[in-house]
């Protein structure tokens, strides 16, 4: 094995030779002698272009922002999970309100399993609501 030390300098440059460095590869004459299909040329390709085409996809969209609510309502469980484990008994009322509201408006989501994992969280949330409520 090779160590490897310090940054190599620039790669060499490509003159068209063709070294010989002992593979096994080889060509078949037959298919060296045929010529590739012939493709269509590339423009150029803008990235601001690319990354407003990923923003108007409806699918990530909706499944980006369903998995912001998800995390929203975790916060807020995890909020309430530090509540009662530091013994206070009272969470704030604007904690509750707020994750009965995240509760009432889950976005749906194109994948199915962000919205089955939404869908566990919604029913954590809930049993913790009713917890909350019925004490």
């Amino acid at each position: 094995m090779t160590a490897i030390h310090g940054l190599g300098g620039p790669a060499p440059a490509n003159t068209g030779r063709r070294v010989r460095q002992g593979t096994s590869f080889r060509l078949d004459e037959a298919a060296s002698n045929t010529e590739a299909p012939a493709t269509a040329a590339a423009g150029p390709v803008n990235l601001g272009d690319l990354l407003a085409m990923q923003e108007t996809d409806p699918e990530t969209v909706r499944d980006r922002a369903a998995r912001r609510h998800g995390q929203s309502m975790l916060d807020l469980l995890r909020a309430l999970q530090h509540a009662a484990l530091a013994d206070r008994a009272a969470v704030g009322d604007t904690t509750l309100a707020r994750l009965a509201d995240l509760i009432a408006a889950v976005p749906p989501a194109d994948n199915p399993g962000l919205q089955a994992t939404l869908r566990a969280i919604g029913v954590r949330a809930a049993v913790e609501l009713a917890r909350r409520h019925r004490a």
